[in-house]
């Protein structure tokens, strides 16, 4: 079950991230340690060098696509 939701996850994500593939990006969902941070994770990390963008602003553009 977990296969799938990062699968559809790295679905969606791929229409904002297009510098990763959608396998990397399913490879990089991770769950988080503690439960109050949510049922999943992506590390913005991997993609600042490419995007030459901070994490913290990566993560801002992702969450506006899909509020």
């Amino acid at each position: 079950m977990i296969r799938e939701q990062k699968a559809k996850i790295a679905e969606l994500l791929s229409g904002v991230v297009e510098e990763l593939g959608k396998d990397e990006i399913e490879s990089l969902i991770e769950i988080p340690p503690e439960q109050e941070m949510g049922d999943f994770a992506f590390p913005c990390f991997k993609l600042a060098k490419t995007m030459r963008t901070a994490p913290p602003r990566i993560a801002e553009m992702m969450t506006c696509e899909y509020s």
